[in-house]
């Protein structure tokens, strides 16, 4: 895979941080942050996946058991 430079403005203090965390785990700035993005859309990917298969649950609709013959009307459902 081929790698291009990219320059990125962030706050000093934000930049601090990272670098903390970076030497902690014992690895460069440029390892942190890339497996930051990479998790970043990992979870974007997962949550839009999961997002297109409620959807399509919902659409599909569920048995309810009531064979399509229900006997009360909505305003039975809500009376207080």
């Amino acid at each position: 895979m081929s790698k291009r430079n990219l320059t990125l403005s962030l706050s000093e203090s934000l930049i601090k941080k990272a670098k903390t965390e970076a030497a902690r785990e014992g690895v460069s700035m440029n390892f942190y942050i890339q497996e930051a993005v990479e998790e970043r859309l990992r979870a974007r990917s997962g949550y839009m996946a999961a997002m297109r298969r409620q959807l399509k649950d919902l659409d599909a609709g569920h048995d309810l058991g009531t064979r399509g013959d229900i006997r009360y009307t909505r305003d039975e459902l809500h009376e207080r």
